[in-house]
């Protein structure tokens, strides 16, 4: 006889959501309250944590980010050191040696607009360089990266021993999927929940949204 309560979170079924982008939020979150109020455990593996808070995603899910992994990924962040930060660097040493002469009277005021001129240039190549090349090719490489952010950390953590699915909400969670899947064959791994699977009454009220529980 069940006394409506959910069993002990360790000792439950759990069910691994993948949703890398942010689109099906709302989605999700209903999945996840499905899952959870017929004593499911529930993972959820995204990039940015800030819209899940923002929708009320339940403090029962437990969260795990690569946003801060993504960042530290060595193509990111050499894109950023090569194309933004060396180039400043460079800029803010030529202006401080430059600014000395601004007021002289013998093509101080050129120096200066030249100096300005050099700066304002590189903010137009390098966001051009950025959104017209480095983003198309990144969209393209992306979900494979995300794989290897997610095998450093979490990593192993992800998947516990009573894990039993992996469900996948878009595209960039699809490569992540399958490596789960190949190390570990015991995952059913879908595109979308199916509801039918965990049919059946509540075993306890959904616990409603809001709190947070990142990893």
């Amino acid at each position: 006889m069940s006394t409506g309560r959910r069993p002990v979170a360790d000792e439950r079924r759990r069910v691994l959501l993948l949703a890398l982008n942010t689109r099906g939020v709302a989605g999700v979150c209903e999945d996840a309250e499905f899952l959870l109020a017929r004593g499911v455990a529930v993972d959820l593996l995204t990039v940015n944590p800030l819209p899940w808070e923002a929708a009320g995603l339940s403090a029962e899910v437990r969260r795990w980010s690569l946003r801060e992994g993504e960042g530290r990924h060595p193509l990111p962040r050499g894109e950023r050191l090569l194309v933004y930060r060396a180039p400043r660097k460079a800029l803010g040493l030529l202006r401080a040696a430059a600014e000395p002469h601004y007021h002289r009277p013998d093509g101080g005021r050129a120096l200066e607009l030249a100096v300005g001129s050099v700066t304002r240039l590189h903010t137009r190549l390098a966001d051009g360089f950025h959104h017209r090349f480095f983003i198309r090719g990144y969209r393209v490489v992306r979900p494979w990266l995300m794989w290897r952010v997610a095998r450093r950390h979490p990593g192993e953590l992800l998947v516990s021993e009573t894990t039993e699915r992996v469900v996948v909400y878009d595209t960039h969670a699809v490569p992540t999927a399958w490596h789960l899947g190949r190390r570990h064959p015991r995952l059913a791994v879908s595109l979308g929940l199916d509801r039918t699977l965990y049919e059946g009454p509540p075993v306890s009220a959904p616990s409603g949204r809001g709190g947070r529980r990142d990893e």
